[in-house]
């Protein structure tokens, strides 16, 4: 898993920001922690070797990001569909036997 770094993430480069503190500018920490919405001491304190190091420790080799756990099971899909078509058929052979008895009635 590859991280950018802070700097490519808010759209700015390197040499601009090392630029700036170099030439005693005003520093473009407070618009970026602002627009990051933290601290700026955080920026500062930034060490991109730990911070690897804490997301490669969340994650396990069976961890899965976003996974959806499906509990879909095709053989119940397929007994339901089964269940369903006998009823139907029963249902049918019901309504043939009645549709039977009815023209034997009318025959005679």
């Amino acid at each position: 898993m590859r991280l950018l770094p802070i700097w490519a993430m808010i759209g700015t480069s390197k040499r601009f920001l090392c630029g700036a503190e170099r030439n005693h500018q005003r520093s473009p920490l407070p618009k970026i922690s602002a627009a990051l919405k933290i601290l700026v001491e955080a920026i500062e304190n930034f060490d991109e070797e730990q911070a690897v190091n804490v997301i490669a420790s969340t994650f396990n080799d069976n961890a899965q990001v976003g996974a959806v756990i499906n509990n879909y099971n095709p053989v119940d899909a397929v007994l339901k569909l089964h269940e369903e078509k006998m009823a139907l058929y029963e249902r049918m052979l019901k309504e043939k036997d009645e549709m039977m008895v009815r023209l034997e009635k009318l025959i005679k």
